[in-house]
C-alpha cells in the first residue's frame, strides 16, 4: 500500500544516502504524483520522515504509514486474508479490488481502508452492484431467508458437506460419493426449508435443481457410482447421439430419480429436526449478513471436525497469528539500538 493519495506528494532527495518524505498539513487534494524536488518546501507541509537512504524507501514507507495512523495493520495482515478470498484472481483483478476498497472507504468518509472495505470490494467485483431498487414483498423476503437458512443448516449438520459461508470453499481434486451425496442434500436444503417451514414451495430452487440434476447424472453415468449401471463412464451427449441403448437410458433415469428422492428425504428429516434453528437463522438473515461466528452462536460448533483446515480456518488463523505477533512484541520489546520511525515537525 502507498500513503494516502494527495497526502504525500514530495520526496526530497539530498543525495543517494539521504531521503525524506514530506507530509501535507492540509486535507487530501487532487495532487497525487510523487515528485523529486530540491527547493525549500512551503508551510503546507507539516511532517517529514528521515528514511536514511533511497534504497530503504520501500521498507520505511510502511513505518511512516503506521506512524501517521493511515493504516492499522501490516500489509501481510491483509495479504493472508485476501489470498483466501480471491483464489484464481489475476494481478489486474487484485488491483481492482484494492482500488474498489479505497473508493468504498472514501464514500464512507473513512481515513483508513479496513478489512471490511476489502470484503465489500470483493463482493462488488464478483457479484456486481447491489440492486437496491428492486421491489420485493415481505413475504418474498421471508421465503428467501428461510430458503437460504435451509442451505446453511444442511451444510452445518452434514458430515461431508462444507458450511454455506461467505468464504470460498476448499478446492478438491477428487470427491467421494459421500461428499457428493451430502452436497446434493445441501443444494436441496432450501426447497426442504420452504416445504417444512413456509408451507409452500417456490421457483427459488430452480438453480439448485439444475445443479442437483447434473451432479446426480454425473454420479450415475460418469463416475461409476451406481451398481445398476456399473463401472461405466459415458461422455456428455445429446438426445440424438447417446452412446447407450434406450433400456440403459431408462435405468440411468430411474437411478437418478431414486438418488435425488433419497437425498431430499434425508434433507427434510434434517430440517424437521432443526426447524427451530432454521427459523432463528432466517430471522437473523432478514437483518444482516451472517458470518461463521453468527452460526456458531446460534447452532454451536459443527459436530464434525474437518481433517484439514478449511479456507475459513485459514482466513481466521491470520487473525490469530496477528494477535500472537502482537503479544510477542509486547513481551519482547525492540532492542535499544532499534529506533522507531517518528514524524518530525517541519520548521519554517
Amino acid at each position: 500500500m502507498l500513503l494516502e493519495q494527495g497526502l504525500v506528494d514530495h520526496i526530497v532527495v539530498s543525495n543517494k544516502s539521504v531521503a525524506k518524505i514530506y507530509v501535507r498539513n492540509n486535507t487530501p487534494c487532487n495532487q497525487t504524483d510523487s515528485e523529486v524536488v530540491q527547493e525549500t518546501l512551503p508551510a503546507q507541509y507539516k511532517y517529514y520522515f528521515d528514511i536514511g537512504s533511497v534504497e530503504s524507501f520501500e521498507e520505511k514507507i510502511e513505518e511512516a504509514q503506521k506512524a501517521l495512523g493511515i493504516v492499522d495493520h501490516e500489509p501481510s495482515y491483509y495479504s493472508q486474508r485476501l489470498a483466501t478470498l480471491t483464489p484464481g484472481f489475476a494481478g489486474a483483478e487484485i488491483a481492482n479490488v484494492c482500488n474498489e476498497a479505497a473508493l468504498i472507504a472514501a464514500r464512507g468518509e473513512q481515513t483508513q481502508v479496513t478489512m471490511q472495505h476489502f470484503e465489500a470490494a470483493i463482493d462488488r467485483i464478483i457479484g456486481g452492484l447491489e440492486k437496491k431498487n428492486r421491489v420485493i414483498s415481505k413475504l418474498e423476503r421471508r421465503t428467501v431467508a428461510y430458503h437460504e437458512s435451509g442451505h446453511a443448516i444442511a451444510g452445518w449438520f452434514l458430515e461431508h458437506a462444507q458450511p454455506v459461508l461467505k468464504y470460498v470453499p476448499n478446492e478438491s481434486v477428487v470427491t467421494t460419493k459421500e461428499q457428493l451425496f451430502d452436497k446434493t442434500c445441501v443444494s436441496l436444503g432450501g426447497r426442504a426449508a420452504e416445504q417444512v417451514l413456509v408451507g409452500r414451495i417456490s421457483t427459488g430452487a430452480q438453480s439448485d435443481l439444475l445443479k442437483v440434476t447434473k451432479m446426480t447424472y454425473d454420479q450415475v453415468a460418469k463416475y461409476g457410482f451406481s451398481e445398476k449401471v456399473g463401472m461405466l463412464s459415458f461422455p456428455d451427449s445429446s438426445e440424438m447421439s447417446k452412446p447407450y441403448s434406450s433400456m440403459r437410458a431408462a435405468i440411468i433415469d430411474k437411478e437418478v430419480r431414486e438418488w435425488v428422492s433419497k437425498a431430499y428425504e434425508r434433507t427434510v428429516e434434517l430440517i424437521e429436526k432443526h426447524k427451530e434453528k432454521v427459523a432463528e437463522i432466517a430471522e437473523l438473515l432478514l437483518e444482516k449478513v451472517l458470518y461463521q461466528e453468527d452460526l456458531v452462536h446460534v447452532l454451536g460448533e459443527r459436530p464434525f471436525k474437518p481433517a484439514e483446515p478449511t479456507s475459513y480456518d485459514r482466513f481466521k488463523k491470520g487473525f490469530q497469528e496477528e494477535e500472537e505477533e502482537k503479544k510477542e512484541v509486547e513481551e519482547n520489546p525492540d532492542d535499544e539500538d532499534s529506533t522507531p520511525l517518528e514524524p518530525r515537525v517541519v520548521e519554517n
